[in-house]
Order: C-alpha cells, then structure tokens, then sequence
C-alpha cells in the first residue's frame, strides 16, 4: 500500500516537473509580437532593422531572453552572412537549452569561421545528443574534409 502511494505522488511531482519545464520553454504575448514583427522586417530583407527591433527588447528585460529568440536573431545574422554576431547569439541560446537546431547552427557558424577545432566537436556532441543526427555527420564530415584529415 505504501508503494502505491509513493509511485502516485512520483508520478504526480513528475508531471508537475514536465508542466512546469514545458512553462518555461513558452513564450510570452509581448515576445510573440515582437517576434513576429522582426519576421516581417526580416522577410522583407530588412535585417538590421529587424535585429534592431530584438536588441530594443533585449535591453528592456532584466532577464535574458528567450532561447528562440537568439535562435532567431542568429539566423538572421547568419542569412548576412555576419557568422561572429551570430555565434554569439546561438552560444546564448545553447547554453539556455540545447537543440538540435541551436547545436548544428552553432557547429556551422564555427566552421564557416574556420574554428574547425570548436565546430568538430559541436557537431560530434550533436550526434551523441540527437537521434537524427545525419546533419551531424555531413558537418562533421565537412569539418574534417576542410582540415584535410581524411
């Protein structure tokens, strides 16, 4: 009997743990406007000032921001090819929480930095860490065909 209630109550504080977790990882109203309006400016190539519009919020916030949205800003540094502004955002965002998209976007930009050292071993945790991890490998890959280590 006393098994029983203990596994309720464990089930139990795991969901609240899940509930809690997945709270966390949701975006606010406020966040989602601004999110959408950079989307807008940056889907019209308008990429500073759509990062202008993220770096505003940045500075109002006492916290840091959301994962996404450094996911977010370091896609658009990416897409202007500017690959130091956007390691910056994808390391903020990968220390928040690891993703799949986070991990490989960073592996990348350091390899297009030439940092193969770093982006080989972003790209080979990417693979221990993912299921779907083929985009790991052809980075991985990459990474050792460009220092020539065949």
């Amino acid at each position: 009997m006393k098994f029983d209630n203990f596994f309720i109550f464990f089930v139990a504080l795991l969901s609240l743990f899940l509930l809690i977790k997945a709270e966390d990882e949701k975006i606010s109203e406020k966040e989602y406007q601004i999110r959408v309006q950079a989307q807008k400016l940056a889907d019209k190539d308008k990429n500073d000032e759509a990062i202008a519009i993220i770096d505003l919020y940045e500075k109002s916030l006492k916290v840091p921001m959301h994962f996404s949205f450094y996911e977010f800003r370091g896609s658009i540094w990416a897409k202007t090819e500017k690959y130091a502004s956007a390691l910056k955002d994808y390391q903020k965002a990968f220390r928040q929480l690891k993703t799949k998209e986070n991990t490989s976007s960073l592996g990348l930009c350091h390899l297009y930095l030439k940092d193969y050292f770093n982006a080989e071993s972003i790209f080979r945790e990417g693979i221990l860490s993912f299921d779907e991890n083929l985009n790991f490998k052809k980075g991985l890959l990459q990474c050792l065909l460009l220092q020539e280590r065949y």
